[in-house]
């Protein structure tokens, strides 16, 4: 079972908290967030240990024995967060994009493969049920020429 710290619970990262849960492969065992209400939130949801709940990225990393890192925060912020799960000899999956910039995202990738761990780029809105039928009527010419 992989051993999961998210970082960054509310807004889209609350969408990930039932992922997780979802999941017989991964459980979380540290949530990190800056609003106190949506790590109470997603505390509450989880049932993750009170002790296992963090502001501090730094601080929530090295509490807890983790395999990987979630990190959900805003774009401005994934070259800190991966470059910290990295840098924790952690596996690390973030949501898109990458950075909000191309210098930023120049540096992840420069730093991720200098680390013996797994990063990438979430893509699962394109196995929602939702996206496989836009696509399959956009390749069908139902909308026309796309």
């Amino acid at each position: 079972m992989y051993r999961i710290v998210q970082v960054g619970v509310g807004g889209y990262g609350g969408s990930w908290l039932s992922t997780i849960m979802d999941s017989d492969r991964a459980r979380h065992v540290a949530l990190i967030d800056i609003d106190a209400d949506n790590l109470e939130r997603a505390r509450q949801v989880t049932g993750v240990n009170q002790s296992a709940c963090f502001f501090s990225l730094e601080e929530g990393i090295s509490k807890v024995e983790a395999d990987a890192l979630l990190c959900v925060v805003p774009p401005v912020n994934h070259e800190e967060v991966i470059k910290a799960g990295l840098s924790a000899n952690l596996h690390v999956l973030s949501e898109k994009p990458i950075a909000h910039t191309l210098e930023s995202a120049h540096r992840i990738v420069t730093y991720a493969q200098a680390k013996d761990r797994i990063f990438m780029i979430s893509q699962k809105a394109r196995f929602h049920p939702w996206v496989r039928r836009f696509q399959k009527i956009a390749n069908d010419g139902e909308i026309g020429q796309v």
